[in-house]
């Protein structure tokens, strides 16, 4: 299937319409949520009232679920993603110029196995299909890629690296409990197994002073200093601002631009403490304005 993949596969299609669309996403659908034995089947059986019920967009009764027009209105505020784990079902008219198919992008972030259930779904369905990194994927199903072994795996695989494979190292603590599946010996010789990048110096976080801004909203519940981390969680608890960063490559720029819930700031900082400093400066300032201090 990947091989076949690495273009395309069947017979690209002369039309795209949001019933062709929806029958394929539900063959999708199903094949990527059929592990979940809470998960209820009693679905309708027409495709796009599936699609209706289980999909994160809603989209206008007013469309011609057979024209190709109206499927371009549909495409347009159209998200593919099959979970949270970024399995994304799409029709796309670039790949075949023309033509339509049906592209499985498993991209960053993504279970590989999934995708493939879903892809393989596809396949067997008979749908004209395109895997994005469809060599990558197969090097990964035939295990000749390479496996990052890190402690932090979020939003970090599967992306731009050259490893394909990110596995989570536990802690050796944890390997004392069951749910993490790894044995200390097992974790000891995955350690000696591995090739290891170079040791870095890295510098140790202090406690933010009392005097700091940081704590403006907050010093009637504060007598001691805090780590950057704690004041955001708190921040996050008794503020309603959750202050994350996106980690920000451009041409020769680097760095760490932050966000307040969904709302991004623009400006990139060199350090993730930097631009979370940042991001809960700019909560405060706007908590003090709404005056829910």
């Amino acid at each position: 299937m990947l091989q076949d993949c690495k273009t395309y596969s069947g017979e690209p299609l002369d039309k795209m319409t949001i019933r062709t669309f929806c029958k394929y996403y539900r063959v999708a659908y199903e094949a990527y949520r059929d592990w979940d034995a809470e998960e209820d089947f009693n679905d309708p059986q027409d495709d796009v009232e599936f699609y209706r019920k289980r999909h994160f967009k809603r989209f206008s009764d007013k469309l011609d679920l057979d024209s190709e027009e109206d499927f371009q209105k549909f495409d347009h505020d159209h998200y593919g993603e099959l979970g949270f784990s970024r399995t994304n079902v799409l029709a796309d008219d670039y790949t075949v110029p023309g033509k339509w198919v049906i592209r499985v992008s498993v991209s960053y972030s993504s279970q590989i196995w999934d995708g493939m259930k879903v892809a393989l779904a596809l396949y067997e369905a008979g749908a004209p299909l395109h895997i994005d990194y469809a060599e990558r994927l197969l090097a990964a199903v035939e295990e000749t890629d390479y496996v990052r072994l890190t402690s932090y795996t979020f939003h970090n695989y599967l992306n731009w690296q050259e490893e394909t494979s990110v596995y989570s190292l536990p802690w050796e603590y944890q390997c004392d409990y069951k749910e993490y599946g790894v044995t200390r010996e097992q974790l000891k010789e995955l350690i000696r197994c591995s090739e290891w990048m170079p040791e870095r110096k890295l510098k140790i976080q202090h406690k933010v002073p009392l005097e700091s801004p940081l704590y403006d909203l907050m010093r009637d519940k504060v007598s001691e200093p805090m780590f950057l981390y704690d004041i955001r969680m708190m921040m996050w608890k008794d503020y309603d601002g959750y202050v994350g960063t996106f980690h920000y490559s451009e041409f020769a720029k680097n760095g760490y631009r932050p966000y307040l819930n969904e709302s991004k700031i623009q400006q990139v900082y060199n350090t993730w403490s930097e631009a979370i400093t940042a991001g809960l400066l700019e909560l405060i300032e706007r908590r003090k304005n709404d005056g829910n201090i």
